[in-house]
């Protein structure tokens, strides 16, 4: 078998295509069908053959060489199994929705668009049109599921607790952060900083053998993120997108001493609007807890007569849900929403306040969410804004030994980094607008415990406390994350799903009975051709003995039937 591996590929920025290759190589058998492929149907045809249509034969029961790979009397396929549902069933008859272009070999789907699933389709609406579920070629489309063959299908719904169509994953929700993305992709599992494989969700993590974004058999990586013989599975660096909209999750609250309409079961934040000492570093520990929130180390941290935050308790509520104060009334509103990163001529993607559609010192991307704008909370152009709410953001990286990727953030007010867990930028307190950075080279992986090829995640824990400006800038640059891209190998001598024969290159000679040389099945029996010169009397484009030419092409004796 042929085997390769992933290396990463890279999203923020490019690199080379590696693959690694072992194993041998599995012998074919007629047409490049191996054992394995044959029992498990995954074939293709490219042939023009369409017998009629059989079921499952009924009570009669499979002939004596039912599985032999030879089509005999009685039968009308022999894919070389007794097994039914792929095609040819276990009596030996050829299933509804499928074709069988020779003995021995796995049948196929007959026709996309026949409104019967059949072979390697995710479905069939009846057409061959693209953008309406299923795709031109039977493949589920974003968005869709198609519950009923031959029918239209149906916009998915992500948040209705109904893994449907392509969706990875359905919690119920539409929330960020909590395995299932807002929009239904598994999200990985991260526990101190570093990640752990979820097969499928298209980050290739050193424990797995590849990642394709999916869990479907058959097209070189497994539902179980094996990888399958016969592919060609490596790292393709295309062009990165022009942005990247990723999710991000604010929240709420309502400021200390607040003179506006506060709807009834919330309370204001003793945190927000009170304290403006400045720029504090040290305020929060070096690494987050076991659900991946900061902690406080001291509120004082920078001047035993200044306080930048008022408690443990109080500084717990900024980044949590559903918490309450010490007159059991909730502290603040949970918004999900997305930030967009655009990409820049060198290669970084970057979020700026300062453009459009925000303006410089005006982040107010929640005025008409959560609580809304704060009566009397006023811009430098004298508007009202909504100036008292929390960011986090995260992203999921592959780290690359010698690649030196980069953060920076400017903003205000408190603004921390963490990366592996552990705290990697520092800019808390209520204060102006600084700016600060991270570099991942050699020493500062060490610092913070990352290794080459491992999976990592990157939070950014924001605060706007105070009137009367407030800005985020956000730069990715260089980072990396990982998934596995694989192509069926034309001559190995494995057949996969994408091929109708494959005898190995030496083999792959085109004619009569051979595969050629791009893997397709060359003239033969059976193909509706007939071809006097290789001996062949008739061919009525079918294997089946007993009708007006046999499944050797030759006419009955006595003349046609």
């Amino acid at each position: 078998m042929r085997f390769t591996r992933s290396v990463p590929l890279a999203l923020l920025a490019l690199g080379a295509v590696v693959t690694f290759a072992c194993g041998g190589n599995d012998g074919p058998s007629q047409f490049g069908a191996s054992e394995e492929e044959t029992q498990s149907g995954n074939g293709h045809d490219f042939g023009p053959v369409s017998p009629t249509e059989t079921d499952d034969g009924g009570g009669g029961g499979a002939s004596p060489g039912c599985g032999n790979s030879v089509v005999e009397a009685g039968e009308t396929c022999d894919d070389g199994n007794t097994e039914s549902g792929d095609g040819c069933s276990k009596t030996c008859q050829l299933e509804p929705g499928y074709t069988c272009a020779a003995p021995g070999t796995a049948c196929a789907a007959a026709a996309c668009g026949d409104g019967i699933v059949a072979g390697d389709e995710d479905c069939d609406d009846g057409n061959t049109a693209d953008d309406d579920g299923c795709s031109a070629i039977c493949r589920l489309e974003d968005g869709f599921a198609c519950p009923n063959a031959g029918k239209a299908c149906v916009a998915t719904v992500c948040g209705d607790n109904k893994k449907e169509g392509t969706e990875q994953c359905d919690d119920g929700n539409t929330r960020a952060f909590d395995g299932c993305s807002p929009t239904c992709q598994l999200e990985p599992t991260c526990s101190g900083g570093t990640c752990t494989a979820v097969c499928g969700d298209g980050l290739k993590f050193p424990g797995e053998e590849c990642d394709d974004g999916n869990t479907r058999d058959g097209d070189g990586c497994s539902k179980t993120c094996k990888l399958e013989p016969g592919f060609d599975c490596s790292v393709v660096v295309s062009e990165p997108p022009d942005a990247l909209t990723l999710p991000i999750v604010y929240r709420d609250f309502l400021p200390n001493g607040y003179s506006g309409t506060i709807p009834a079961g919330y309370g204001a934040h003793p945190d927000f609007q009170q304290y403006n000492p400045g720029l504090c570093k040290g305020l929060v520990q070096s690494t987050l807890d076991a659900e991946n929130k900061p902690v406080l180390k001291n509120g004082k941290a920078c001047d035993a007569d200044k306080t930048w935050i008022t408690s443990s308790d109080s500084y717990r509520q900024w980044y949590r849900d559903g918490l309450k104060n010490g007159s059991n009334l909730l502290v603040n509103q949970r918004v999900d929403d997305t930030l967009t990163l655009a990409k820049r001529a060198d290669g970084s993607y970057v979020f700026d306040s300062d453009e459009a559609p925000y303006s410089v010192g005006k982040f107010f991307p929640i005025d008409a969410k959560g609580f809304g704008v704060e009566s009397g909370m006023r811009d430098s152009s004298n508007a009202e804004r909504n100036f008292h709410f929390t960011s986090e953001f995260k992203y999921w990286f592959t780290f690359k030994a010698g690649s030196a990727p980069t953060l920076e953030f400017r903003g205000d007010d408190d603004v921390w980094v963490f990366i592996n867990n552990k705290l990697a930028v520092d800019i808390g307190g209520v204060h102006g607008v600084v700016t600060d950075s991270v570099t991942l080279n050699a020493a500062k992986a060490t610092e913070l415990g990352l290794a080459d090829g491992g999976m990592y995640e990157i939070t950014v824990f924001q605060a706007e406390r105070h009137t009367s400006a407030s800005n985020y800038k956000l730069s990715l640059r260089g980072f990396e994350r990982a998934r596995t891209e694989c192509v069926s190998v034309c001559g190995d001598g494995i057949k996969t799903r994408t091929e109708a024969c494959d005898d190995g290159a030496a083999k792959n000679t085109g004619g009569y009975g051979k595969c050629n040389a791009d893997c397709t099945l060359g003239p033969r029996c059976g193909d509706g051709v007939v071809q006097a010169q290789e001996g062949e009397e008739c061919d009525d484009g079918n294997l089946v003995d007993g009708d007006s030419c046999s499944s050797k092409c030759k006419k009955p004796a006595g003349g046609p039937k």
